[in-house]
């Protein structure tokens, strides 16, 4: 039956980054692909299915049915992870929503523990989750950058520290990506993309300083060509 279970590529790497063993929450659910897989695959002994929105998860309870699953993936209702029983649950996946949104739900203060792993796959504005995260005193541990489709996303894996900081403009948009891959490359070319898009709109309407974009795409040009460029401290520890 695991074998009939496929996921997306992005949310196959999402999976990848998730503790054996631990109890997981797959925030945001959907039709309940991840979290069946996950214990499908003997990942995790249990995860929550959870959703905001009754439609999705009624679809993410017939997908247990359809497995089999029942009283391993528990559906369950809640805006973001409100109604979950963090001190049971090791693991946080927060999958295919903005950066934005996804940082607005892992501010939950239940979840400030070394203990606990959060894996998140922004679709859009990965620099504001990697600055946010920093500012409550999480710290980034691992990324991965997938292809799936035409567009290349990232995978983070962050826990807390208690060490709030700010990080500079290089490092939001870059995070742990060393352009060692095909699809990290591609990913800082997106990135690298955006920044001179902006850049250039400055420059056409002379409305603004352009030092800091200018160093910031030079930075993600070196780190592109030099495919590990220089040593992110944020990979040490």
């Amino acid at each position: 039956m695991e074998n009939q279970l496929k996921l997306s590529p992005r949310l196959l790497a999402a999976a990848r980054q998730v503790r054996r063993g631990a109890v997981g929450a797959d925030v945001g659910t959907d039709h309940g692909y991840l979290a069946c897989y996950l214990t499908c695959h003997h990942v995790c002994p249990k995860v929550y299915a959870s959703d905001l929105n009754r439609g999705p998860l009624e679809q993410a309870a017939r997908t247990v049915r359809e497995y089999g699953l029942e009283g391993k993936v528990i559906p369950l209702l809640s805006d973001g992870v409100q109604e979950l029983p963090l001190d049971e649950i090791s693991d946080i996946i927060v999958a295919g929503m903005g950066g934005d949104l996804i940082l607005s739900i892992v501010s939950d203060s239940r979840l400030r523990s070394p203990e606990k792993q959060l894996v998140l796959q922004p679709m859009t504005k990965a620099e504001v989750l990697r600055r946010g995260l920093y500012k409550m005193g999480f710290k980034l541990y691992r990324e991965t950058a997938v292809r799936d489709g035409r567009f290349v996303y990232t995978v983070l894996t962050a826990r807390y520290t208690g060490e709030k900081r700010e990080i500079d403009s290089f490092f939001a948009q870059v995070g742990l990506l060393m352009g060692e891959t095909e699809e990290e490359r591609a990913y800082l070319n997106r990135v690298l993309s955006r920044v001179e898009k902006k850049l250039a709109g400055i420059r056409r309407s002379g409305s603004g300083e352009t030092k800091e974009l200018e160093w910031l795409a030079e930075r993600i040009k070196e780190r592109i060509l030099n495919g590990k460029g220089e040593r992110n401290p944020e990979m040490d520890g």
